[in-house]
């Protein structure tokens, strides 16, 4: 995951500090850039892996499809999904924080939830702006099963 340099240098000073006291903790590499995340190396493989089997043009849950940032911004039946620059207004990130078992719109609705990691990378990719390339590169394409193949 790249993060902003300010964020980076806090991040890496915060895990120094952590791993002293407690040397069993997972270490964390962070990678600077003064762009934020890259939606092609962070972003998108969360969106695969959380999002897109329930929201894609052939399965609307909610009326959202994120196969690609056009069908992303039509937003769904709660309405916009994304505020380029605001997380908090941002649904597509405020449901991954959303308590499973108490709120009916926490995101992933089926499946493993975003890790700290992942949530972060939304955040962050949103706050510099949510940059999403157009061709292959923004195209999110869920995987179909093969009953034959099984």
């Amino acid at each position: 995951m790249k993060l902003p340099v300010t964020f980076s240098a806090i991040t890496i000073a915060m895990l120094l500090i952590q791993g002293c006291d407690s040397p069993s903790k997972e270490t964390v590499v962070v990678t600077e850039s003064a762009s934020g995340v890259d939606f092609v190396a962070d972003v998108k493989p969360v969106l695969e892996k959380h999002c897109i089997r329930c929201h894609n043009d052939e399965q609307l849950l909610g009326g959202l499809n994120l196969m690609n940032r056009t069908a992303m911004m039509r937003g769904s039946k709660s309405g916009p999904v994304l505020v380029s620059g605001d997380p908090e207004k941002s649904l597509l990130f405020n449901a991954t924080g959303l308590e499973h078992g108490k709120d009916a719109k926490a995101m992933p609705a089926t499946g493993p939830v975003l890790t700290p990691e992942e949530k972060e990378a939304l955040r962050i990719w949103i706050e510099t702006g949510a940059e999403w390339p157009e061709g292959n590169d923004g195209m999110i394409v869920p995987i179909k099963a093969n009953p034959a193949a099984v």
